[in-house]
């Protein structure tokens, strides 16, 4: 049974070190879809350990226990995944984590009953197995639908990775016990761990890999000059100080008429924006946690940087309309969103661009406020 322990000592050092990486990840961006996926990933860690322990303790009492252990794990770790799915389609966590809790508990009596009651292998794998294999395919199939929307490739591998190791797991309770194929479904089974493994850290790290999802907009035929307040230099980030976004869009469409390159980053409604200022073309990113081809959540901020970024550098003039900061502050903490438009505005300096950031001063501290202000021009508007 060398290769039993082998092949789970494989899978199991796997999963901890994508459990590792995803902890590393989210300290530095604190996107809760990252935390979800984390605690996903440690259960997952921790089914392998359990199975370990099941050939590391030779019967009795204890090698059942592991046993029943790391099936109820293992369905904390699929509903669990799926739970968090469904969050980054909806921006909502079902009863609060009380349905996978629930599911886990219920798979977990089961495996008691089959282990120390009925004493039969298939009763002891066939609900925990179910219920997990099942809530990976609806996992994989929510992620098909993600990677449709986006193009993304990472999700594409999470879902079929997804897909392929839930049905493995269906089969689990019934192609287990047959010696021959025992140690085939074992290193399958590590083959879909290892394609999920590296599809999730391709979605933590979408600099590696993803491609813009915005297009650079040609820019307009310049028109006669019209008569501006505020004339916006080349290389320098602005501050607009305002209740409603007014001034900062009049500023950004005249710019946009003029022949910069626009580029908007809000809360507003995309459609909305462009029937009401006629950008017709101009690229738009909707913060919210809906899928959408360019939309982003909000607390994705590593993603949202990617993109901004690599529409300044292949514009030849181009103008950035961020007027959504209390919104991004509000669902991260204030000093990663400081630094992420520090990086804009080191981009912006390096570049032919300018940036505005409308801002409502009464949504944030005035330390805050003034911390934002201390590289750009301030705009008051009264």
């Amino acid at each position: 049974m060398e290769w039993l322990e082998t092949s789970i000592s494989i899978s199991c050092l796997l999963k901890f070190v994508v459990f590792a990486v995803l902890v590393v990840r989210y300290t530095q961006n604190k996107n809760k879809l990252i935390l979800y996926w984390m605690i996903g990933w440690l259960f997952f860690s921790l089914f392998a350990l359990f199975e370990l322990f099941t050939i590391w303790v030779k019967g009795g009492f204890w090698n059942d226990f592991w046993m029943s252990a790391s099936y109820f794990v293992f369905a904390l770790t699929a509903v669990v995944l799926l739970q968090s799915t469904i969050y980054m389609k909806s921006g909502k966590i079902i009863e609060k984590y009380r349905i996978p809790l629930v599911l886990a508990v219920i798979a977990f009596f089961f495996a008691l009953i089959g282990v120390f009651i009925i004493k039969e292998w298939p009763w002891c794998a066939l609900l925990p197995m179910w219920i997990g294999g099942i809530a990976l395919i609806a996992t994989g199939i929510y992620f098909g639908s993600y990677a449709a929307h986006r193009g993304n490739p990472a999700a594409y591998v999470v879902s079929v990775a997804l897909v392929l190791h839930g049905a493995h797991f269906l089969d689990y309770p019934f192609l287990r016990p047959v010696e021959w194929f025992a140690p085939y479904g074992f290193w399958i089974g590590s083959v879909f761990s290892s394609l999920f493994a590296v599809g999730s850290i391709m979605l933590v790290f979408p600099k590696w890999y993803l491609q813009p999802i915005t297009e650079v907009a040609k820019p307009t035929a310049k028109k006669e000059k019209i008569e501006e307040k505020y004339e916006l230099e080349l290389h320098q980030s602005y501050l607009v100080k305002e209740e409603k976004p007014r001034k900062s869009f009049e500023i950004f469409v005249n710019e946009i008429e003029h022949g910069a390159q626009g580029l908007i980053v809000t809360r507003q409604y995309p459609d909305k924006v462009r029937k009401k200022y006629g950008l017709e073309k101009t690229p738009i990113i909707w913060l919210s946690t809906k899928l959408g081809d360019n939309n982003i959540d909000p607390t994705n901020i590593a993603t949202l940087i990617h993109v901004i970024v690599n529409f300044i550098q292949k514009s030849e003039d181009s103008i950035l309309l961020v007027d959504a900061v209390e919104y991004l502050v509000a669902n991260n903490d204030f000093q990663i969103i400081l630094r992420a438009i520090e990086r804009l505005n080191e981009v912006v300096m390096q570049c032919n661009s300018r940036m505005m950031i409308s801002l409502d001063p009464r949504t944030l501290e005035m330390n805050e406020v003034a911390i934002l202000g201390r590289n750009m021009e301030v705009i008051e508007i009264s």
